[in-house]
């Protein structure tokens, strides 16, 4: 925990310790503390910001498990789309590039004169 007073740079050593730790390979979970008399909204925001990261990483667990299987499907559908250009991260690309992926094979597959399994 860091206290002090008002504008005396609190938050930009938080920021430098954390970008530290993160350069560490640590999780950092920012929370900013709300100000209210007991601790309930404090862990309860330290409860929601932990399931966020740990749903997102799952997700990613399942992506990188998955994907020989989706490359596959789609090279037997004559749809040569290599998943690598979504690294090892996903969830560090632009929300726009993920959210491009299904366009992009169904233009490969129209390309292919193909029709893409539902």
């Amino acid at each position: 925990m860091l206290t002090g007073d008002r504008r005396i740079g609190k938050t930009t050593v938080c920021d430098a310790a954390c970008d530290q730790v993160q350069r560490d390979g640590m999780v950092v979970v920012e929370i900013e503390v709300p100000e209210r008399p007991d601790a309930s909204a404090l862990l309860q925001l330290v409860v929601d910001r932990c399931s966020r990261i740990s749903l997102a990483a799952t997700g990613r667990r399942m992506l990188r498990a998955a994907r020989p299987l989706i490359e596959k499907v789609l090279r037997d559908e004559g749809i040569p789309l290599d998943l690598a250009q979504l690294g090892s991260d996903p969830g560090a690309l632009p929300t726009r590039a993920l959210l491009s992926l299904p366009s992009r094979l169904a233009e490969e597959a129209r390309r292919a004169g193909r029709v893409l399994p539902r």
